[in-house]
């Protein structure tokens, strides 16, 4: 069987089983993964109750010796066996005649799987695989195969019915990254009631609410000071597509207000804890979040919050061309100074001087 990519499993519903060896290359790690599940699911080796002997090698301490007793020695109850090598590339390279004589003479109680990160088409390992084994490739896939995975997946994982405009609308809203098309098609599987039919709206809205969740987040972890975790949710939206000026734009519009809390505040603590929900009220907070936007400027600090509006017009100013560093650094170095009250004593610069906001 020619090579094939990792999404062609789900688009053609290609059987692994076919195969005695199956050789993995590439290093996008969710296609690795999903096969290697694909293949224990479908010879029942998922399951406590499973007659499938699984074993995971480790490709670069593995020698010659270990894996020949693997391939020798049958299971004792007569069950299939599934042997998985991992990292294979130097094992590979060490042993390519007796692997050669392997692929000759497979064995017969189950599956041998190798993952590595690549293997030359034309080598002789490779001609052997391609003509008696199967070889699928987990790189990136490309726009046009990644729709048509969609559907395919959405149906077999989520038993949901995702139309080809829904799946478009998805790839453009997400990004083209199949662990985050994944996690979405979950998430989006518990709010479709009914047929669970997904339509182009229904993602539209779904992933609208999943960036505001994300924003909230950024600004839930960095006030509380758990930066690594804010810039995750940073990283998340980056990879999933979205430009830093729109991120930027979701946590400025919450932290905005902030700001306009803080400017309307006078007079001591005492006085600004009883003035604060109706100053937030009228600023259009809803009630159920009044007590966390409460929460959030005393993290901050009144006098922090108010300083917000000229920080988020210092980002702005260095997202839009004020600065030569990258559009990720600005916003980390904004959570940063959010997540850091030592930060806050200082100016929100980063060491340009066109971008530099004396606070």
């Amino acid at each position: 069987m020619p090579k094939i990519h990792a999404a062609e499993v789900w688009i053609r519903k290609i059987s692994p089983l076919e195969a005695r060896i199956i050789v993995l290359t590439g290093e996008e790690p969710f296609w690795k993964t999903e096969v290697l599940r694909e293949v224990r699911e479908l010879v029942g080796g998922q399951s406590e109750e499973s007659t499938l002997a699984f074993r995971r090698l480790d490709g670069n301490s593995l020698s010659w010796a270990d894996l020949a007793a693997e391939v020798e020695t049958p299971s004792l109850f007569g069950s299939r066996q599934l042997v998985a090598v991992e990292d294979a590339d130097n094992f590979i390279s060490r042993h390519q005649k007796e692997l050669l004589h392997l692929m000759e003479n497979p064995p017969d109680w189950g599956l041998l799987l190798f993952s590595l990160k690549s293997l030359a088409t034309n080598s002789r390992l490779g001609r052997v695989v391609i003509q008696r084994h199967l070889w699928i490739d987990c790189s990136l896939a490309a726009l046009n195969l990644l729709l048509q995975w969609l559907p395919a997946w959405a149906g077999a994982r989520c038993g949901l019915r995702l139309s080809p405009a829904a799946a478009k609308t998805l790839v453009d809203l997400v990004g083209e990254n199949p662990g985050l098309l994944d996690q979405q098609l979950r998430k989006l599987a518990l709010e479709v009631d009914g047929n669970r039919t997904v339509t182009p709206q229904h993602v539209a809205r779904f992933c609208e609410r999943w960036r505001i969740k994300n924003a909230w987040a950024i600004i839930d972890l960095a006030l509380e000071g758990r930066a690594a975790e804010a810039l995750q949710e940073i990283d998340r939206l980056l990879a999933a597509g979205e430009h830093p000026l729109a991120i930027l734009g979701q946590i400025g519009g919450m932290l905005r207000r902030l700001s306009q809390a803080a400017a309307l505040v006078v007079g001591d603590q005492a006085a600004a804890q009883k003035l604060l929900p109706k100053i937030l009220s009228q600023l259009g907070v809803p009630p159920a979040a009044v007590a966390k936007t409460i929460t959030q400027l005393r993290q901050l600090g009144i006098r922090h919050a108010r300083a917000l509006a000229q920080v988020l017009l210092s980002a702005d100013l260095q997202l839009k061309g004020g600065s030569v560093l990258e559009g990720r650094v600005v916003l980390e170095r904004l959570v940063l100074w959010l997540a850091n009250p030592a930060a806050r004593k200082a100016a929100f610069s980063l060491g340009d001087p066109r971008s530099e906001v004396l606070l």
